[in-house]
């Protein structure tokens, strides 16, 4: 680790204004962060690795592009009141000054950032259901070309009358986040000592190579854990998996970053000195300027703590009382049945998903599948709690237009259409499920606006 740059700015007259920037950014965090938020895994591990990733790549500068992503994500986070915009401002916040008065930083703390970034977590949820259930197929398709009798159904996969779930585990944040920190990690060390940058467009391959060696590497796994039957309570479930990871994602990602770093890199002189840039006074105002905005975004994000305030959507089920709970969420139940109505305000909005809240709520998911109703497409599951099962589907719906497909409702509601909200209907019996589902998808009971 070259330290030379570090230890040149503490001798330099203005490292007591980077330190009075940086305690701006501090309390600002404190003001709009709770602990929790701080707390989940990719953001630890990201935290553990910054020392190891971030690295002097140049002479100080002005950060043009740190800079705008300050402004405007801090006014997001303001308008909007989402914590993540106000933790990726402070981020860039923290790159800028950085970059000013000690050097420019390699252009994989962005990539770090974004993976330990909490919103990393529900984006994995997301992105990670889908992909659940295509790993599912794979494995079904394979092993029946292989000449074994399996038969899959959403993320689970019978053979031998044995029962296997895709669960989160086998493609979720855990596994994401570890091959792609590890990766930021292990590339930055070839980087330094090859005393090289990537491009991003060569960062982004990078990254999306990695992404795939997750997906083959799961995939795989999969394939292992059913060929051989090893369920969740054999030791050798954990095992295969650690072996996967090491054999298909980091060892490949030790070998491919070695290349990139010695053939795809720009070479990048850390060896001379460092002069910094000499602070005029207009500069010094504008620094404690930048500063005092970060931390004034923090202070003015909501005091409880909570995302901004959700307006309810206007609901209809035919005669039956509607009643508002928090966070914008209407509920209306039977002695039957259970549903729910969660508005989503924006496009960018990270729905409050069933596979998140009922989890809260001490559900294990069973059976998740895709289904058809009414010639519409639904989510379906079972939950089990202790010896209780309850079944549940969720969709998207707008009161024109129903879909499962995140893209199309995002699209949908960025050119202006209604917002959507997530609807999610339960029942203890699966009949009484699906007649309800009719009911609401094929005679449009189910009004909101």
């Amino acid at each position: 680790m070259n330290l030379k740059p570090s230890i040149e700015f503490l001798q330099h007259p203005h490292r007591k204004l980077l330190a009075i920037l940086l305690c701006f950014c501090t309390v600002g965090a404190i003001a709009a962060l709770p602990l929790w938020y701080l707390m989940t895994l990719n953001c630890v591990i990201g935290f553990c690795l910054l020392p190891f990733v971030v690295h002097i790549t140049g002479k100080s500068r002005w950060n043009v592009f740190a800079l705008a992503g300050i402004i405007a994500l801090g006014i997001l986070s303001i308008v909007y009141h989402h914590k993540v915009f106000y933790f990726l401002a402070l981020a860039f916040a923290i790159i800028f000054f950085v970059d000013f008065f000690v050097g420019k930083v390699s252009g994989l703390v962005y990539f770090l950032i974004v993976f330990m970034s909490p919103v990393f977590y529900q984006v994995s949820v997301i992105l990670g259901f889908p992909i659940r259930l295509l790993l599912s197929s794979w494995t079904g398709a394979i092993l029946k070309a292989a000449g074994m009798h399996v038969e899959v159904m959403g993320n689970s996969i019978w053979i031998n009358g044995i029962d296997f779930s895709v669960d989160e585990a086998c493609m979720g944040l855990n596994m994401l986040v570890v091959s792609l920190l590890l990766s930021v990690f292990i590339i930055a060390q070839h980087l330094r000592k090859e005393k090289r940058d990537l491009r991003l467009m060569v960062m982004v391959i990078f990254f999306s190579l990695v992404f795939l060696f997750t997906v083959v590497s799961n995939l795989l796994r999969i394939i292992l854990l059913v060929v051989f039957q090893l369920l969740p309570n054999n030791p050798w479930h954990e095992v295969v998996g650690l072996l996967c990871l090491v054999v298909y994602v980091l060892i490949p990602v030790y070998f491919v970053s070695k290349w990139m770093a010695k053939n795809a890199g720009n070479s990048v002189s850390v060896s001379d000195s460092v002069k910094l840039l000499t602070v005029s006074r207009s500069q010094k105002c504008l620094m404690i300027a930048i500063g005092v905005f970060i931390l004034s975004c923090g202070i003015v994000m909501n005091p409880d703590r909570k995302e901004g305030s959700i307006e309810h959507a206007t609901v209809a089920f035919g005669q039956l009382p509607v009643e508002k709970m928090q966070g914008g969420i209407s509920k209306v139940i039977t002695n039957d049945m259970l549903l729910y109505v969660k508005p989503i305000p924006d496009f960018f909005s990270m729905e409050h998903t069933p596979l998140i809240c009922w989890k809260g709520s001490g559900y294990e998911f069973k059976g998740i599948r895709k289904d058809q109703s009414a010639n519409f497409e639904v989510y379906r599951g079972k939950l089990k709690k202790g010896n209780d099962y309850l079944y549940t589907a969720w969709w998207y719906f707008n009161g024109a237009n129903a879909t499962i497909d995140q893209f199309i409702w995002r699209t949908d509601m960025l050119r202006g259409a209604n917002r959507y909200c997530l609807i999610n209907i339960t029942s203890k019996d699966e009949s009484t499920l699906n007649e309800y589902l009719k009911e609401i998808l094929g005679s449009n009971k189910l009004a909101i606006k």
